[in-house]
């Protein structure tokens, strides 16, 4: 009716396309979404350094003495500390 029609045909394809292009992008973002939520609940976080390196570090910024270092070394060697 008044020629409105005519011009609002050529594009109604690409609508249907663009809908169905949106709703594949919303589900393949849940998916991907959901995915990266279960597989980082199963890696534990892992810093790259390890506990000497961390008590190394604590030592070079003063956190802890010369002493206190000697004795977590031994500690985390599970051997006694020689006097």
């Amino acid at each position: 009716m008044w020629g409105f029609q005519q011009g609002f045909q050529w594009w109604m394809p690409f609508f249907g396309m663009g809908m169905m292009l949106f709703w594949v992008a919303v589900i393949g973002l849940g998916i991907w979404g959901v995915s990266k939520l279960v597989s980082s609940k199963n890696t534990p976080p892992d810093s790259g350094e390890t506990p000497m390196d961390i008590l190394r570090l604590r030592l070079a910024r003063g956190e802890i003495t010369t002493e206190q270092f000697e004795e977590l070394q031994d500690s985390l060697r599970g051997g006694i500390r020689h006097a």
